[in-house]
């Protein structure tokens, strides 16, 4: 029953988890990733305009010199080691109507061998003057190793038969948002209107595996090179939003942010079967997520983020059982917000690892460790901040706010994980190194 329950509970967590916090505003309907067909793509604009494809032919860029309505939709679905590069960028400038560019970008790996590889680009640039800059971003990837899981993973499919069952996946996505004036995105002077942006990543990654010698998963071990910014480590999902309106004006910034980081695992061996399971380079913390968001102009400004990481190891009739579990969830110390009175800030952390052998969470793994980050300071408005980790039911969390800046770390280890998962560590009481400012 005990491990009936675990799974009852991780299915809701990621349901919950798969709700997200509520966006800038909705986003489109994501009926395109039910399109019939394995490789879609939609790249079409209001005029004037012009369209150029993307050299992988997943994506485009469109530049639209008057402004307007823009729109990049693109999915592929292969099995083994294909790579995926997919690439939509959007450049809008206009002083009679609104903006708006909508970006889908859906990647699937179903099965094959590995490694699988994806790489998600979007960049949405906005000027404008008396008229709103409206974006959405979407980006999914999911890579499987058996069924390919697209919901709450409480049905896992059949398995992967192998003497030894190898995934290998890397998937990095990058969305960048710039909206502003219309001489520089990055500039609000002359942008005494709105601008409103959502942004959307989510990376599944699943192995379902039977297997008599060896069964491995390792999810974005290889070093994302393009999410980096001054000052941080890289990240293989990250999320840069850039927002300015003219301070003598009263136009408004308004964004949200959803991030969703998955690894699962159900191993089944023969008894002696090594087992592993991997997030994350071979230096502690050299991948996860990571946003950034800069707001500044003459009226209120909002964001809302929700970041969230789930690791689920599973395992019967298994031998040596190694996990090391590392993501790394941070808001960037850059972010700010300017804005006028009754500015709202809100944000939410959480990272959930879980690892079961043979029905009961174990007393011994190659390491669980996870570290939150949590930067911000507001002019004009409070901000506030959670976070929250749960390790094989061992939980803790903190906020900050509301106040005028949040200064949130929490790092939570049961044991420092061995970095090339060596040498099986016995389960120690859980740590959590935290550090909390907040200025009211």
């Amino acid at each position: 029953m005990r491990s009936l329950a675990l799974l009852v509970v991780a299915a809701g967590v990621v349901a919950a988890i798969l709700a997200g916090p509520a966006a800038a505003d909705t986003p489109p309907s994501l009926l395109f990733e039910l399109a019939s067909g394995s490789n879609s793509v939609y790249c079409a604009a209001t005029s004037p305009r012009t369209i150029t494809p993307a050299p992988s032919g997943q994506g485009c860029t469109i530049t639209q010199p008057a402004g307007g309505t823009a729109w990049c939709f693109v999915k592929k679905s292969t099995s083994g080691p294909t790579p995926i590069t997919q690439t939509c960028t959007i450049k809008q400038t206009s002083t009679t109507r609104d903006n708006f560019a909508y970006v889908i970008e859906i990647a699937e790996h179903r099965g094959g061998t590995s490694p699988q590889e994806t790489t998600q680009i979007a960049t949405v640039e906005q000027g404008n003057t008396v008229k709103t800059n409206n974006s959405w971003v979407t980006q999914i990837t999911r890579q499987a190793f058996g069924k390919l899981l697209d919901s709450d993973g409480d049905y896992w499919g059949s398995w992967a038969f192998a003497t030894n069952a190898n995934q290998i996946q890397n998937a990095t996505q990058q969305a960048r948002v710039c909206q502003g004036g219309v001489s520089d995105c990055s500039v609000g002077t002359g942008m005494l209107s709105h601008n409103k942006s959502s942004v959307i990543q989510k990376q599944w990654q699943t192995e379902q595996a039977a297997a008599t010698a060896s069964i491995n998963q390792e999810q974005n071990t290889a070093t994302a090179p393009l999410c980096t910014s001054p000052g941080s480590e890289p990240a293989n999902m990250c999320s840069d939003v850039d927002q300015t309106t003219d301070p003598s004006g009263s136009g408004r910034n308004k964004e949200g942010v959803t991030q969703l980081y998955v690894q699962l695992q159900n191993a089944r061996g023969k008894g002696a079967t090594d087992t592993t399971q991997r997030q994350g380079g071979a230096d502690v913390f050299t991948g996860g997520l990571e946003h950034d968001i800069v707001q500044a102009g003459g009226g209120v400004a909002n964001i809302t983020t929700g970041q969230n990481s789930f690791q689920f190891q599973k395992a019967s009739n298994v031998g040596p059982l190694l996990q090391k579990q590392d993501p790394r969830i941070s808001k960037d110390a850059t972010s700010m917000q300017e804005g006028a009175a009754g500015s709202l800030w809100t944000g939410n952390q959480r990272a959930f690892q879980f690892q079961l052998e043979d029905g009961a969470l174990v007393t011994s793994f190659g390491g669980q460790h996870t570290r939150l980050e949590y930067f911000g300071t507001t002019i004009g408005g409070t901000i506030s901040a959670n976070q929250f980790v749960n390790q094989n039911g061992q939980t803790q969390s903190q906020s900050c706010g509301p106040g005028t800046s949040c200064d949130l770390l929490l790092d939570c280890t049961n044991v420092e994980p061995d970095d090339y998962l060596t040498t099986v560590l016995t389960l120690e009481p859980q740590e959590c190194f935290t550090s909390e400012e907040s200025e009211d």
